[in-house]
Formats: C-alpha cells, structure tokens, sequence
C-alpha cells in the first residue's frame, strides 16, 4: 500500500463521518494530473492543466502564508460563518477552520471533485472534519440540500456572513462559482427570513406552549394515534391547483373508504364543502390568520386534528 493510497482512505474515513456521500462519491472518482513540488517552506504545492496549459494551486514557495494572506481580510470578530469558494489544496481552507473554531461555521465549496481527490490522496486532511461546523460540498449540491445545511446555523449565519475566494479555481470555474454564489445568496436569504420569523413569532410561540400546558399535561398523547392506520393507503390533501382537479375523486365511497384522508387546514372547509371528512387535519401555522380556517365549523367527531 502506497503512502498516497493510506493518506487517501484516512482522509475518506474522516471525511465520511459527516459527509458520507461525498466520500463515497471521491473514492470512485479518478483524481486529477497533478504536479506536485515540494517548496521551499517545506510544504507540498501542486499545479494543475487547463486549457493546456499549468495552473498553480497553491504558492511555489510558501503556500501557508498566502492562504494566511488570502483570509486577511475576514473579520472573524463580526462574521461567524465563512462560505470558501475552491478548496484548492486546502491551506486557506485550513486557515478558516482554526480561526473560526467551535464558534462558527464555514461551507467549503469545491466544483472539481477529480482535483479534491488528487489533493485527498497527498495532503492529510483528516483536522479539517473533525468538527461538525465545517461542511465541504461539490457540484452536485443544491438548493434543499444547502437549506438543509443552513438550517441547524441561522443564528450564527446572521451574525455575519463573509465570502471567501480561491482565485485559481474561481479562474477556472467561473461559471460554476456565479452558480453556487446565486444558490448561496437566495439560501441565505431564506435563513434569514426563517430566523427574523422565529424572534417575532417569539413571545406568541411563549403563549401558546402555557395556553396549551394543561392538554400536554393531563390530555392525550401522540403516542395514542400509534398505529392506529397501520397498512392504509394515505392521501395527503392541501391546498393547490390540482386541488380542484381532484378533490372530488374522494366523494366516491370506493376511494374514500379505502385511504386514510390527511388534510392541511387550508383545505379542511373545500373537503367538507363536497362533504368529505378527513382523518386527520394538520395545523401547522398557529398565527390568527389561521383561526378562519376553524371558524363555524360543524361538529366533527371522527376528525383528528393535529
């Protein structure tokens, strides 16, 4: 086994402990031609061809002073999240994860994954994942999945956000960076919203856990409706376009009695216009506006509400 193949499977071995479906993804891909040179600080630079022609990674002579050099200019003081354009070898990557420690979080994004794997097999990287703050990604991310991410860090996100380039890669990736740079502002965008939602939801979100306290306590439990439509077909029914298109379908006795019926309580008054109950409605927005969809309603002893 070649020192190579061993820095490679510890860097995936890491890597996968958080990011199991990019490792998997780099150990079936073919890495790219690298040239790498030993410089004169000791470390390992490597130059990679496109377009025909080399395209240095890193400094010929001192690759840790430039990636200091590249993320001078961060505030780490007002930003706790830090979004890396190209991995590149990894130094000024490095460079962001010391300095934002367990206080913030950083997304690395990589559009050239024969490049990050040329790089996993030389450079130990194995520090880099050792936190859960760091998220590494590559062109296969997308909007859901980057939410996903965002959503366990919109606090520290609103703190401060600052971008940082890796020129090099920006050089050959320039499409795919304006891409992801889109991708990244409309998500932070909406992290941002959902965060400015919560604070003014607050003191309602307050009320509501005491006005309901007493059914926490004393009233039924989820665990009540356990199993209780085991190996039923479910219809989930929300409001829509193809609403109207359908909702009739469940008028028919031979539908209706074969699905348990879940309903959003915007579409709980069309259902029961065409006289169809649901099992189930669903009341996930708790504002006022919300009341109207309860309002003169008729008894509905077989419908659970959620």
């Amino acid at each position: 086994m070649t020192d190579d193949r061993h820095t490679l499977e510890n860097n995936l071995a890491a890597l996968g402990r958080t990011h199991y479906a990019l490792a998997e993804r780099l150990a079936q891909t073919a890495p790219a031609a690298l040239e790498w040179t030993t410089t004169k600080s000791g470390d390992l630079s490597a130059a990679v061809l496109h377009d025909g022609k080399p395209r240095q990674l890193a400094s010929r002579f001192d690759p840790r002073k430039e990636a200091a050099q590249l993320i001078e200019p961060v505030d780490f003081e007002r930003n706790a999240c830090v979004i890396v354009l190209g991995f590149g070898l990894g130094y000024h990557v490095e460079e962001v994860v010391r300095e934002i420690g367990e206080k913030g979080f950083s997304l690395v994004y990589e559009p050239d994954i024969a490049v990050l794997r040329a790089v996993f097999e030389r450079r130990d990287l194995r520090q880099l994942f050792t936190s859960q703050r760091m998220i590494l990604c590559d062109d296969t991310i997308d909007r859901s999945t980057l939410t996903r991410y965002f959503d366990g860090f919109n606090a520290v996100i609103a703190q401060g956000t600052q971008l940082v380039t890796h020129p090099p890669t920006r050089a050959m990736h320039a499409e795919a960076f304006a891409e992801f740079s889109r991708l990244v502002t409309d998500t932070l965008a909406y992290c941002r919203t959902t965060l400015a939602t919560t604070l003014v939801n607050a003191s309602r979100t307050v009320g509501n856990l005491l006005g309901t306290l007493p059914f926490y306590a004393a009233g039924e439990s989820i665990n009540d409706l356990r199993n209780a439509a085991k190996g039923a077909t479910a219809v989930c029914v929300s409001a829509g376009p193809s609403l109207a298109r359908n909702i009739d379908l469940l008028r028919e006795r031979r539908w209706r009695d074969n699905v348990v019926v879940i309903a959003a309580q915007t579409a709980l008054r069309p259902l029961l216009d065409r006289g169809v109950e649901p099992d189930f409605v669903t009341a996930l927005d708790y504002s006022a506006v919300s009341r109207r969809f309860y309002e003169n309603l008729p008894p509905l002893p077989n419908v659970t509400l959620i």
